[in-house]
């Protein structure tokens, strides 16, 4: 299901030339054939082993006017294999990169817009790919000729590809590369013939010695990055070598009245063959005629609903002579006000259950809250059909994971599903929400550990993780680098598995680190918490997230994790690293992951305060969170217990955080935008030595230094308090801290 309507695209391009339809009172049932009269140059159709293409004039030719860069290429397909031939011409080529990373040397990136349409409905500049369209790379690397797909047949793959696919060869007299690529059509899910036009941009990135930026001339644009296959060139499938018949549902979701569902055909013999469609009682069809010679034909099934109170269920199949059918497909109707009005039934059916436990009733309202919150956005996507498609899918998913276990409470409390907790953020009010997974076994008045993971980059629709949780089958979340439903801590079920949005990609730092304490103080608010006993850590941004989080709030873990995580918002803050001097900290990374490099930052850093953390590697590991690494770091933080150490120093870059152990200080970045502090206790002498701050607030007791009967207190060498456990303000008043 990949549009809505045929995009202006296709309208332009292509031509209704005959027609027979049915109408009832109910639907119109159409059929058309279409012709495609665009003006394109033609991809060749050749038997396999024919490398007349080669000799052909170049399909394109491209230079930079700049430099002595150039490039020529010519594209043809076989029945199994898309063909491609690239020459370059470049005074140098350089490239130590492997895999994932040949794109940063001499290289080129090859975008496939398998099904020719573009961006779809969506304007032409927007960018991502959508379908089965292809990003793929070519290069002579580090480790010699290599070929590495970041997309391919509909996913994000980040793989290599066998390299019997490609030949590159530099000519170093000549100062030619030389890059051939035959792809497999079964990479692609791709039938031949299927569509009646392909998108190609291909992109050659230049590297010199005397220059940082890379120099890149490109034939179709959007090849590289964030491809944007709406920019890419289009060719002409010519017709086929081999009879053959094929069909796809191009839409099956409606929207309004006069919308359409819509099968297509593509088909190729030599012999008389029937198209029939069929819904309900009706029934039309078209012949197909035979032809000297194997040329495509296209049919399009269109079916036009009068009202939308039920979905609709069409069919169209093609016979032969013999009336064998030998191509069919069936359309389910979609039509989301019917999906939205039978999930809210449902779910207020299950809430309205009486005896409910508390914690069920909440999430229910949580998963209703949250999804007619993003219904209601629906009205705003006016021709954002992809993003409308998407949360229709998702609500979908969610209804019917609602008709089967999901829509029970005992999923819940056996640790099958996760809860959804949605919260009114304190901050804008928005509506905003965190995964709970409850320990096995569970029993409200016990006390459990915490186990607070932050997610990964990935979708950032607030339903993408309800889906993936609640849907008819639980899937890997679509956040990178998940490979389950549940990740290794969710399904030991020691301790509460908490896991906040974070609103989405926001790197957890500004508003998505505000909802991680909104979160991190709803649990405590409901559950009994080990305060001895919580652990944060993360994959990817969440790694990034754990650090970022953890060096200003070391006070609060037993210890945190960074899997595969990053510095990016990190770099001019590295002096926190002294933050975490006594907290335990464990860091892993896959060696070929491009956040390699990012480790051995982390680690240098803690080490320069005197903290060695746990440092673990997986040779031949891309940026992927496998369960093996996740329980080695767990079990490896489980270890630890949280203890106020009796020596610990504090730097402050943010108002958010200004201490630990119940010391704060007062921040004034006219005075210093990094005030710091030292403590050592000795007895019942708290002795605090502070710079670039003139006001401190000590909590002596519980919630804070943990201290009982009479204390001393030295602040800068002078005494300040002798007396009983309690809250102190020392020096210059402190502005009310706002609750985390």
């Amino acid at each position: 299901m990949k549009k809505l309507l045929l995009s202006t695209l296709v309208l332009l391009s292509l031509f209704r030339v005959s027609a027979q339809k049915i109408e009832n009172e109910a639907f119109i049932l159409q059929i058309d054939e279409l012709v495609d009269r665009e003006n394109l140059t033609v991809l060749p159709w050749l038997k396999p082993n024919d490398n007349s293409w080669k000799k052909l004039k170049p399909t394109f030719q491209i230079q930079d006017p700049k430099s002595e860069l150039f490039a020529k290429g010519w594209l043809a397909m076989t029945q199994n294999d898309l063909l491609i031939k690239v020459v370059v011409k470049d005074d140098q080529h350089i490239n130590n990169k492997e895999l994932g990373d040949i794109w940063n040397g001499d290289a080129i990136q090859i975008g496939i817009d398998v099904e020719g349409d573009g961006a779809g409905d969506m304007p032409k500049e927007t960018p991502g790919m959508v379908g089965n369209d292809a990003g793929i790379g070519l290069a002579i690397g580090k480790n010699g000729p290599e070929v590495f797909a970041w997309f391919l047949g509909g996913n994000f793959v980040s793989t290599p590809l066998n390299k019997k696919l490609i030949k590159i060869e530099r000519q170093e007299t000549k100062k030619l590369t030389i890059y051939e690529i035959a792809i497999p059509f079964t990479e692609l899910k791709l039938i031949p013939g299927t569509y009646s036009k392909m998108g190609f941009a291909i992109q050659v990135n230049d590297t010199d010695e005397s220059t940082k930026e890379q120099n890149r001339i490109s034939w179709g644009a959007g090849a590289g990055g964030n491809a944007t296959p709406g920019l890419f060139q289009r060719l002409k499938i010519s017709n086929p070598l081999n009879e053959f018949t094929n069909s796809y549902n191009l839409n099956q979701m409606i929207w309004k009245v006069g919308e359409y569902a819509e099968i297509c055909f593509s088909t190729a013999t030599m012999l008389n063959t029937t198209l029939t469609a069929k819904c309900e009682n009706a029934e039309t069809q078209i012949v197909v005629p035979s032809a000297q010679n194997l040329i495509a034909k296209r049919y399009s099934v269109k079916l036009f609903p009068k009202k939308l109170t039920n979905p609709l269920t069409f069919e169209a199949f093609i016979t032969n002579a013999k009336k064998e059918i030998v191509g069919k497909q069936t359309s389910f109707l979609a039509i989301p006000d019917f999906t939205i009005s039978d999930f809210n039934t449902r779910i207020d059916s299950l809430i309205a259950v009486p005896n409910n436990h508390q914690l069920f009733d909440r999430h229910l309202n949580s998963v209703k809250a949250l999804v007619q919150t993003e219904w209601a956005k629906m009205g705003l996507y006016k021709s954002n059909f992809r993003t409308k498609k998407e949360i229709y899918k998702y609500i979908f998913d969610i209804n019917e994971g609602l008709k089967s276990d999901a829509g029970k409470w005992e999923s819940y409390l056996s640790n099958e599903r996760t809860l959804t907790m949605a919260f009114i953020s304190r901050k804008d009010n928005t509506l905003q929400y965190y995964s709970l997974d409850l320990p096995k076994n569970w029993d409200i008045k016990a006390t459990y550990p915490l186990f607070f993971e932050l997610h990964g980059s990935g979708n950032p629709n607030a339903l993408s993780t309800l889906k993936s949780q609640l849907g008819s089958s639980t899937s890997s979340l679509d956040l990178f680098g998940y490979t389950s439903a549940k990740s290794y801590m969710q399904q030991q079920g020691i301790g509460y598995h908490v896991a906040p949005f974070g609103r989405g990609n926001s790197s957890y730092v500004g508003i998505g680190e505000i909802d991680i304490f909104e979160a991190y103080n709803d649990v405590h608010k409901i559950f009994k918490i080990d305060e001895n006993k919580r652990y944060l850590y993360g994959f990817s941004m969440g790694g990034g997230g754990s650090w970022s989080v953890g060096i200003r709030t070391p006070d609060l873990w037993a210890a945190i994790g960074i899997f595969a995580g990053g510095l990016w918002s990190e770099r001019s803050a590295a002096s926190l690293g002294n933050n975490l001097k006594n907290t335990p900290v464990f860091i892993w990374c896959g060696d070929k992951d491009g956040l390699f490099a990012e480790l051995p930052l982390m680690q240098k850093e803690l080490e320069k305060y005197g903290n060695k953390p746990e440092v673990k590697t997986t040779k031949g590991m891309y940026h992927n969170y496998p369960e093996t690494a996740q329980e080695m770091g767990l079990n490896w933080m489980m270890n630890f217990t949280r203890k106020r150490p009796n020596q610990f120093s504090f730097t402050a870059d943010k108002n958010e955080h200004l201490g630990v152990w119940g010391i704060s200080m007062k921040r004034e970045e006219a005075l210093s935008a990094l005030p710091t502090f030292d403590c050592s206790i000795e007895g019942q002498t708290v002795k605090i030595e502070s710079k670039g701050t003139n006001g401190l607030k000590i909590n002596l007791g519980d919630g804070g230094l943990q201290m009982t009967g009479i204390v001393q207190v030295i602040w800068n060498g002078k005494k300040e308090y002798e007396g009983e456990v309690k809250e102190l303000i020392l020096g210059k008043q402190l502005e009310p801290l706002e609750e985390e």
